[in-house]
Parts: C-alpha cells; structure tokens; sequence
C-alpha cells in the first residue's frame, strides 16, 4: 500500500470519527482535505526525544490575504509540507495551507491560549480571512487538539472530540433572559469566562449581578467574600 493510500483511508476514518461524533465542522469545503491532514497531523503527533510538540495550522482558501493578521508572510519556497510543519510551533508560527498554497506566517507576539486565537479570528473576519472559511488548527502542550471554525470550537481531549460555542454565543441568550444587560460588558466578561477561564485546569465561579445596584447588602456580602479563600468582590 502506497503513502498516498494509507493518507487517504486514514483521511476517511477521520472523517467518519467527526461525524459519528457530531463535530460541528464544514467538510465539504474546497479545503476539507487540507483540514482534515491537518487534523490527522495535529492528532497522531511524532514524539521527538520523547517529548510532544506543539503545532500550528491556518486551513484558508488560495485567494485569502493573510497579510492582515499582523504577522510576516513567508512563502514556502517549494518546500515540502512536512518540512514546513517542522516550523510551525503553533505559538508564534503557523503553516497556511490551502489547494495550491504552503507558506509560513509568524506573528511578533505569540497566538497560543484559546483567547489569542480568539481575537485573531476577529481580527481575521475584519479582514474578511474568517468569513472565507478561515480554520485553525493547534497541538497543545498535553497533546489535545484544538480547531477553530466559523461556527465555533472542536476540541479532542485525549478521549472523545467535543463542540464548543464562541462566547458570543452566548450573548443573545443572555439579553433576553435579562434585558437592559450592557451589551459591551456582558461581552467582555462572557468572553473571559469562556475562552481565559474555560480552559484552565481549574474551577472558577463568577458571579455578576445584572440586576439593579442594591449596595445596602453589599457590606454582608464583603464580609462573607472575605472569609472564603481565593474569593474576590469587586465593587462596581
């Protein structure tokens, strides 16, 4: 069986586990096959001395500019694939891939944590990147993989491929469930809580008031904040 052969049933099989798995992820693009390598490379990594290395992919189409994502474009010059890849760390360098296209794109600062990545995409839809169908593809340092599409998050953690929303998701509900909200803090805070806290190993609770300033129990509710570890209450 040739190289060729075993690239492309390893491409189906991927396929199918996405599917069977609900993964909310466009596969009938132009540059599904280029996803989907980049996926299989980010998910069946090479240890090199023992060790995992972390990685970096932009799936676009041939036509997308991405010099407006603030980094530096590097063709690829012919090189192959998986040499390019070998550069790409998934922090301040990524491959960008399409049909026809293998280059090398890296930022001054790094995109790594899920919020950089986040606010990248924005950016990249300002730019009209992400509209196009722009998908990111990341190896983290614990081997999960991380892909950012245009209807939200793919995660595998090891175990089993799970979906997660933007945080803008989220926002509309919120309005509705509580009306007069403001919108630009009600983003900002649902941002953080999803994409900066949501990835953390640890638990984080945070309680907003959206309510009416009530500061008559203010004073009970410092003193109960002030008696629990790691608790913070921050007046308006």
């Amino acid at each position: 069986m040739s190289t060729d052969d075993v690239v492309r049933r390893r491409q189906e099989r991927l396929r199918e586990e996405l599917r069977d798995a609900g993964v909310r992820l466009d596969l009938d693009r132009t540059t599904s096959r280029q996803t989907l390598d980049e996926i299989s490379y980010a998910r069946f990594p090479r240890r090199h001395e023992g060790k995992l290395s972390t990685y970096g992919a932009f799936v676009v189409a041939d036509d997308v500019d991405v010099h407006g994502l603030g980094g530096v474009v590097i063709d690829g010059g012919g090189l192959a694939v998986d040499t390019l890849r070998l550069m790409a760390d998934g922090r301040r360098s990524y491959l960008v891939v399409g049909e026809n296209r293998t280059d090398l794109v890296v930022f001054p600062t790094a995109y790594e944590r899920e919020t950089d990545i986040v606010h990248l995409l924005d950016g990249a839809r300002s730019a009209k990147a992400a509209d196009s169908g722009m998908v990111v593809v990341q190896r983290l340092t614990d081997g999960f993989v991380r892909i950012l599409g245009l209807d939200g998050l793919v995660i595998w953690d090891g175990t089993r491929w799970r979906n997660k929303p933007y945080a803008r998701a989220f926002v509309t509900q919120i309005l509705r469930a509580v009306p007069g909200s403001p919108r630009p803090t009600l983003e900002a805070i649902l941002a953080f809580c999803v994409h900066d806290i949501g990835p953390a190993p640890t638990g984080t609770i945070l309680v907003w008031d959206l309510g009416p300033i009530d500061a008559f129990s203010h004073s009970a509710v410092r003193s109960l904040v002030g008696q629990t570890d790691a608790a913070t209450l921050r007046d308006r």
